[in-house]
Protein backbone atom coordinates (compact mmCIF):
# COMPACT_ATOMS: atom_id res chain seq x y z
CA UNK A 1 0.00 0.00 0.00
CA UNK A 2 1.17 3.40 -0.85
CA UNK A 3 0.06 6.33 0.83
CA UNK A 4 -0.07 10.14 0.35
CA UNK A 5 3.68 10.36 1.29
CA UNK A 6 4.29 8.08 -1.22
CA UNK A 7 5.51 5.77 1.59
CA UNK A 8 5.02 1.96 0.35
CA UNK A 9 4.23 -0.65 3.14
CA UNK A 10 3.80 -3.95 2.47
CA UNK A 11 2.43 -6.69 4.69
CA UNK A 12 2.49 -10.56 5.03
CA UNK A 13 1.24 -13.37 6.32
CA UNK A 14 1.16 -17.47 6.85
CA UNK A 15 -0.82 -19.91 7.66
CA UNK A 16 -0.54 -22.58 9.97
CA UNK A 17 -1.76 -26.20 9.55
CA UNK A 18 -1.09 -28.99 12.85
CA UNK A 19 -1.77 -32.62 12.39
CA UNK A 20 -2.59 -32.38 16.25
CA UNK A 21 -4.49 -29.67 18.16
CA UNK A 22 -1.92 -29.35 20.19
CA UNK A 23 1.73 -30.49 21.58
CA UNK A 24 3.00 -31.19 25.09
CA UNK A 25 6.61 -31.31 25.88
CA UNK A 26 8.25 -32.16 28.72
CA UNK A 27 12.00 -32.04 29.79
CA UNK A 28 14.04 -33.34 33.12
CA UNK A 29 15.88 -30.39 34.90
CA UNK A 30 19.29 -33.11 34.64
CA UNK A 31 20.50 -35.40 32.36
CA UNK A 32 20.65 -38.41 34.37
CA UNK A 33 19.96 -38.94 38.66
CA UNK A 34 21.41 -40.50 41.35
CA UNK A 35 19.96 -42.59 43.78
CA UNK A 36 18.63 -40.05 46.55
CA UNK A 37 18.43 -37.16 44.26
CA UNK A 38 15.43 -35.07 43.77
CA UNK A 39 14.31 -34.41 40.16
CA UNK A 40 12.40 -32.19 38.46
CA UNK A 41 10.36 -32.39 35.12
CA UNK A 42 9.02 -29.85 33.53
CA UNK A 43 5.83 -29.38 31.21
CA UNK A 44 4.37 -26.86 28.71
CA UNK A 45 1.45 -27.38 26.51
CA UNK A 46 0.88 -25.14 23.87
CA UNK A 47 -0.68 -24.98 19.97
CA UNK A 48 1.38 -24.54 16.87
CA UNK A 49 1.20 -20.80 16.93
CA UNK A 50 2.72 -20.80 20.98
CA UNK A 51 -0.42 -20.24 22.42
CA UNK A 52 -0.94 -21.83 25.71
CA UNK A 53 -3.53 -24.99 26.16
CA UNK A 54 -4.66 -25.04 29.41
CA UNK A 55 -7.09 -27.88 31.07
CA UNK A 56 -6.56 -31.21 33.19
CA UNK A 57 -3.44 -32.92 33.38
CA UNK A 58 -1.73 -36.13 35.10
CA UNK A 59 1.96 -36.76 35.81
CA UNK A 60 2.82 -40.53 35.51
CA UNK A 61 6.10 -42.19 36.11
CA UNK A 62 7.04 -45.10 34.62
CA UNK A 63 9.82 -47.58 35.50
CA UNK A 64 11.01 -49.44 32.59
CA UNK A 65 12.04 -53.27 31.97
CA UNK A 66 12.55 -55.95 29.18
CA UNK A 67 11.65 -59.02 28.65
CA UNK A 68 13.70 -61.85 26.32
CA UNK A 69 13.20 -60.32 23.43
CA UNK A 70 14.34 -57.16 23.97
CA UNK A 71 11.05 -55.49 24.20
CA UNK A 72 10.38 -52.88 26.78
CA UNK A 73 7.50 -52.94 29.67
CA UNK A 74 6.40 -49.76 31.68
CA UNK A 75 5.24 -50.38 34.41
CA UNK A 76 3.78 -47.57 36.65
CA UNK A 77 5.25 -46.25 39.94
CA UNK A 78 3.91 -43.04 40.94
CA UNK A 79 1.03 -40.69 39.63
CA UNK A 80 -0.38 -37.06 39.70
CA UNK A 81 -2.66 -35.13 39.05
CA UNK A 82 -1.37 -31.66 37.70
CA UNK A 83 -3.42 -29.23 35.74
CA UNK A 84 -1.47 -27.04 34.16
CA UNK A 85 -1.51 -23.06 34.30
CA UNK A 86 -3.25 -20.60 32.40
CA UNK A 87 0.74 -19.83 30.45
CA UNK A 88 0.26 -23.56 29.79
CA UNK A 89 3.55 -24.70 32.03
CA UNK A 90 3.59 -27.40 35.12
CA UNK A 91 6.09 -29.01 37.13
CA UNK A 92 6.65 -31.96 38.97
CA UNK A 93 9.23 -32.71 41.85
CA UNK A 94 9.92 -36.55 42.18
CA UNK A 95 12.49 -38.45 44.65
CA UNK A 96 15.07 -40.78 43.03
CA UNK A 97 14.85 -43.97 44.99
CA UNK A 98 15.84 -46.84 42.88
CA UNK A 99 18.02 -47.35 40.04
CA UNK A 100 17.10 -47.91 36.24
CA UNK A 101 15.59 -46.99 33.41
CA UNK A 102 12.21 -44.80 33.58
CA UNK A 103 10.02 -42.48 31.93
CA UNK A 104 7.50 -39.23 32.87
CA UNK A 105 4.41 -38.69 31.17
CA UNK A 106 2.34 -35.79 30.85
CA UNK A 107 -1.27 -36.29 29.91
CA UNK A 108 -3.17 -32.99 29.05
CA UNK A 109 -6.89 -32.53 27.84
CA UNK A 110 -7.99 -29.30 27.05
CA UNK A 111 -11.48 -27.61 26.89
CA UNK A 112 -12.56 -29.42 24.14
CA UNK A 113 -11.52 -32.91 24.67
CA UNK A 114 -8.50 -33.20 23.18
CA UNK A 115 -6.02 -35.52 25.33
CA UNK A 116 -2.37 -35.11 24.10
CA UNK A 117 0.56 -36.96 26.09
CA UNK A 118 4.12 -35.70 25.99
CA UNK A 119 7.26 -37.47 27.76
CA UNK A 120 10.61 -38.11 28.61
CA UNK A 121 13.19 -40.35 29.15
CA UNK A 122 16.22 -40.62 31.91
CA UNK A 123 18.31 -43.27 34.17
CA UNK A 124 18.82 -43.69 37.42
CA UNK A 125 22.25 -44.80 38.92
CA UNK A 126 22.60 -46.63 42.16
CA UNK A 127 25.88 -48.35 43.38
CA UNK A 128 26.78 -51.48 40.28
CA UNK A 129 24.48 -49.94 38.21
CA UNK A 130 26.27 -50.92 34.25
CA UNK A 131 23.25 -50.93 32.47
CA UNK A 132 23.48 -54.49 31.94
CA UNK A 133 19.54 -55.17 31.86
CA UNK A 134 18.66 -52.30 29.57
CA UNK A 135 18.68 -51.28 26.70
CA UNK A 136 19.95 -47.69 24.68
CA UNK A 137 20.64 -46.49 21.32
CA UNK A 138 24.24 -48.04 20.02
CA UNK A 139 26.48 -44.29 21.80
CA UNK A 140 25.28 -42.09 24.22
CA UNK A 141 26.41 -39.30 25.64
CA UNK A 142 24.93 -37.69 28.41
CA UNK A 143 25.58 -34.33 31.17
CA UNK A 144 23.97 -34.03 34.04
CA UNK A 145 23.63 -30.17 33.69
CA UNK A 146 23.01 -27.97 30.80
CA UNK A 147 25.28 -25.50 31.80
CA UNK A 148 28.90 -25.78 34.11
CA UNK A 149 31.19 -23.21 35.82
CA UNK A 150 34.86 -23.56 36.23
CA UNK A 151 36.22 -25.99 38.98
CA UNK A 152 33.14 -27.90 39.00
CA UNK A 153 34.05 -31.60 37.92
CA UNK A 154 31.77 -33.14 34.85
CA UNK A 155 30.27 -36.43 35.54
CA UNK A 156 29.80 -37.54 31.59
CA UNK A 157 27.61 -40.95 31.13
CA UNK A 158 28.47 -43.42 28.60
CA UNK A 159 26.03 -45.69 27.47
CA UNK A 160 26.63 -48.20 24.78
CA UNK A 161 24.13 -50.65 23.52
CA UNK A 162 26.92 -53.45 23.94
CA UNK A 163 27.62 -55.10 26.98
CA UNK A 164 31.34 -54.60 27.41
CA UNK A 165 31.98 -52.17 24.60
CA UNK A 166 35.40 -50.54 23.85
CA UNK A 167 35.03 -46.43 23.60
CA UNK A 168 37.73 -44.55 22.61
CA UNK A 169 36.62 -40.41 24.04
CA UNK A 170 38.41 -37.86 22.83
CA UNK A 171 38.43 -34.63 25.44
CA UNK A 172 38.41 -31.24 24.02
CA UNK A 173 38.87 -32.18 20.07
CA UNK A 174 38.44 -28.87 18.47
CA UNK A 175 37.99 -28.23 14.66
CA UNK A 176 38.45 -31.85 13.64
CA UNK A 177 41.79 -31.82 15.60
CA UNK A 178 42.21 -34.52 18.32
CA UNK A 179 44.39 -35.26 21.28
CA UNK A 180 44.88 -38.91 22.14
CA UNK A 181 42.00 -40.64 23.11
CA UNK A 182 41.32 -42.09 26.87
CA UNK A 183 40.47 -45.77 26.35
CA UNK A 184 37.64 -47.00 28.50
CA UNK A 185 36.21 -51.11 28.51
CA UNK A 186 32.71 -51.41 29.52
CA UNK A 187 31.71 -54.10 32.39
CA UNK A 188 28.56 -53.38 31.10
CA UNK A 189 26.50 -50.90 29.10
CA UNK A 190 27.18 -47.60 31.40
CA UNK A 191 30.11 -46.07 32.99
CA UNK A 192 30.81 -42.66 34.04
CA UNK A 193 33.99 -40.27 33.06
CA UNK A 194 34.68 -37.59 35.68
CA UNK A 195 36.47 -34.64 33.75
CA UNK A 196 37.45 -31.30 35.37
CA UNK A 197 35.98 -27.56 33.95
CA UNK A 198 38.89 -25.06 33.92
CA UNK A 199 38.63 -21.03 33.43
CA UNK A 200 39.90 -21.72 29.75
CA UNK A 201 36.73 -23.98 28.89
CA UNK A 202 34.85 -21.12 28.72
CA UNK A 203 32.76 -20.42 27.12
CA UNK A 204 32.16 -24.02 25.25
CA UNK A 205 34.45 -27.51 24.47
CA UNK A 206 33.07 -30.72 22.83
CA UNK A 207 33.83 -34.55 23.66
CA UNK A 208 33.45 -37.41 21.26
CA UNK A 209 33.16 -40.79 21.92
CA UNK A 210 33.79 -43.89 19.50
CA UNK A 211 32.53 -47.38 19.44
CA UNK A 212 32.21 -50.27 17.22
CA UNK A 213 29.61 -52.39 17.23
CA UNK A 214 28.14 -55.30 14.65
CA UNK A 215 30.88 -53.73 12.06
CA UNK A 216 29.47 -50.24 11.99
CA UNK A 217 31.37 -47.42 13.36
CA UNK A 218 29.25 -45.60 16.16
CA UNK A 219 30.62 -41.86 16.67
CA UNK A 220 29.01 -39.25 19.02
CA UNK A 221 30.35 -35.76 19.92
CA UNK A 222 28.73 -34.05 23.02
CA UNK A 223 28.81 -29.95 23.31
CA UNK A 224 29.38 -28.68 26.64
CA UNK A 225 29.06 -25.12 27.87
CA UNK A 226 30.64 -23.31 29.97
CA UNK A 227 29.03 -19.40 29.75
CA UNK A 228 31.53 -16.93 31.07
CA UNK A 229 28.68 -15.73 33.68
CA UNK A 230 30.99 -13.66 36.20
CA UNK A 231 31.71 -11.32 32.93
CA UNK A 232 28.06 -10.40 32.43
CA UNK A 233 26.50 -6.99 33.78
CA UNK A 234 22.98 -6.71 34.46
CA UNK A 235 21.93 -3.33 33.62
CA UNK A 236 18.70 -1.45 35.09
CA UNK A 237 16.86 2.08 33.55
CA UNK A 238 15.00 3.51 36.09
CA UNK A 239 12.69 6.84 35.24
CA UNK A 240 11.63 8.97 37.40
CA UNK A 241 8.26 8.62 36.37
CA UNK A 242 6.18 6.37 34.00
CA UNK A 243 4.74 9.62 31.60
CA UNK A 244 5.99 12.77 30.97
CA UNK A 245 4.63 15.84 29.45
CA UNK A 246 6.30 17.87 26.38
CA UNK A 247 8.88 20.33 27.39
CA UNK A 248 8.85 18.60 31.13
CA UNK A 249 11.95 17.52 32.46
CA UNK A 250 13.05 13.72 33.14
CA UNK A 251 15.62 11.84 35.22
CA UNK A 252 16.56 8.75 34.36
CA UNK A 253 18.58 6.77 36.87
CA UNK A 254 20.80 3.92 35.74
CA UNK A 255 21.88 1.10 37.61
CA UNK A 256 25.01 -1.33 37.10
CA UNK A 257 25.37 -4.26 38.53
CA UNK A 258 27.11 -7.80 38.70
CA UNK A 259 25.90 -11.21 38.71
CA UNK A 260 26.10 -11.39 42.56
CA UNK A 261 23.83 -7.71 42.54
CA UNK A 262 26.96 -5.78 43.58
CA UNK A 263 27.24 -2.38 42.06
CA UNK A 264 29.75 -2.22 39.20
CA UNK A 265 31.76 0.88 38.20
CA UNK A 266 32.31 1.90 34.47
CA UNK A 267 31.36 4.32 31.68
CA UNK A 268 28.10 4.44 29.76
CA UNK A 269 26.85 5.47 26.50
CA UNK A 270 22.91 6.60 26.56
CA UNK A 271 21.03 7.98 23.46
CA UNK A 272 17.85 9.57 23.41
CA UNK A 273 15.73 9.19 20.55
CA UNK A 274 11.64 9.68 19.72
CA UNK A 275 10.03 5.70 19.53
CA UNK A 276 7.65 6.76 17.01
CA UNK A 277 11.09 6.21 14.33
CA UNK A 278 11.08 2.67 15.02
CA UNK A 279 7.96 2.48 13.40
CA UNK A 280 9.85 3.58 9.85
CA UNK A 281 13.07 1.35 10.83
CA UNK A 282 11.01 -2.00 11.67
CA UNK A 283 12.32 -1.83 15.75
CA UNK A 284 15.15 -0.74 17.34
CA UNK A 285 18.94 -1.31 15.49
CA UNK A 286 20.73 -1.53 18.96
CA UNK A 287 21.78 -4.71 19.58
CA UNK A 288 22.71 -6.61 22.66
CA UNK A 289 25.97 -5.31 23.55
CA UNK A 290 26.96 -9.09 25.00
CA UNK A 291 27.06 -10.83 21.60
CA UNK A 292 30.15 -8.52 20.57
CA UNK A 293 32.00 -9.77 23.59
CA UNK A 294 31.00 -13.73 24.20
CA UNK A 295 29.10 -14.45 20.94
CA UNK A 296 32.53 -16.45 19.62
CA UNK A 297 32.15 -20.70 20.64
CA UNK A 298 34.64 -22.84 19.81
CA UNK A 299 33.35 -25.40 16.80
CA UNK A 300 34.45 -28.83 15.99
CA UNK A 301 33.10 -31.16 13.43
CA UNK A 302 33.59 -34.81 13.86
CA UNK A 303 36.54 -36.55 11.43
CA UNK A 304 36.15 -40.48 11.13
CA UNK A 305 38.01 -42.37 8.42
CA UNK A 306 37.82 -46.40 9.01
CA UNK A 307 38.42 -49.45 7.07
CA UNK A 308 34.83 -50.80 7.59
CA UNK A 309 33.18 -48.72 5.50
CA UNK A 310 35.34 -49.48 2.11
CA UNK A 311 34.85 -52.23 -0.33
CA UNK A 312 37.45 -53.59 -2.78
CA UNK A 313 37.49 -55.14 -6.55
CA UNK A 314 38.02 -58.70 -7.19
CA UNK A 315 41.68 -58.97 -6.77
CA UNK A 316 43.58 -60.97 -9.48
CA UNK A 317 47.05 -61.70 -10.37
CA UNK A 318 48.21 -59.93 -13.75
CA UNK A 319 46.90 -61.05 -17.21
CA UNK A 320 44.43 -63.59 -15.01
CA UNK A 321 40.79 -63.93 -16.18
CA UNK A 322 38.18 -63.06 -13.15
CA UNK A 323 34.50 -65.25 -12.63
CA UNK A 324 32.12 -64.46 -15.16
CA UNK A 325 28.88 -65.07 -16.15
CA UNK A 326 28.02 -68.13 -17.85
CA UNK A 327 25.52 -67.98 -20.60
CA UNK A 328 23.50 -65.14 -22.28
CA UNK A 329 20.86 -65.32 -19.11
CA UNK A 330 23.33 -65.38 -16.41
CA UNK A 331 22.45 -61.78 -14.70
CA UNK A 332 18.88 -63.12 -14.24
CA UNK A 333 17.36 -64.51 -10.95
CA UNK A 334 15.88 -67.12 -9.94
CA UNK A 335 11.90 -66.89 -9.61
CA UNK A 336 11.21 -69.78 -8.06
CA UNK A 337 12.56 -73.04 -7.22
CA UNK A 338 8.90 -74.68 -8.94
CA UNK A 339 10.09 -72.81 -12.06
CA UNK A 340 13.80 -74.23 -12.45
CA UNK A 341 13.41 -77.60 -10.45
CA UNK A 342 16.73 -78.79 -11.68
CA UNK A 343 18.56 -76.01 -10.41
CA UNK A 344 19.74 -74.68 -6.70
CA UNK A 345 21.27 -71.68 -5.84
CA UNK A 346 24.71 -71.79 -4.21
CA UNK A 347 25.19 -67.66 -3.92
CA UNK A 348 25.08 -67.09 -7.59
CA UNK A 349 22.63 -64.61 -9.94
CA UNK A 350 20.69 -67.11 -11.68
CA UNK A 351 21.51 -70.07 -13.37
CA UNK A 352 25.01 -68.55 -14.28
CA UNK A 353 27.63 -68.28 -11.52
CA UNK A 354 26.54 -70.24 -8.03
CA UNK A 355 24.05 -72.11 -9.51
CA UNK A 356 24.39 -76.38 -9.48
CA UNK A 357 21.58 -78.48 -11.01
CA UNK A 358 19.63 -80.82 -8.36
CA UNK A 359 19.84 -84.45 -9.01
CA UNK A 360 17.33 -87.00 -7.33
CA UNK A 361 18.86 -89.80 -5.87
Amino acid sequence: MVDESRRTIVGQGSVLVSRKPFKVFSWMNRGYYQVGDTMTASFKSQTLDSKPVSGKGKVVLYRISYNDQGEPKETAVQEWDLNPSEEGTASQKMAATQAGQYRVSYTVTDKKGNQIEGGSLFSIRGEGFDGQEYRFNDLELVVEKKHYQPGEKVRLLINTNQPGSTVLLFVRPLNGIYSRPEVLKLAGKSTVYELDIAKNDMPNFFVEAVTVHQGTVHTVAKEIAVPPEQRVVNLEVEPSETEYKPGEEATVKLKVTDIEGKPVPGSLVVSVYDKSVEYISGGSNVSDIKSFFWKWKRSHHPSTADNLSRYFHNLLRPQEVGMQLIGAFGHLVLESESQYPNYAAVGGNGPGPGVLPVTEE
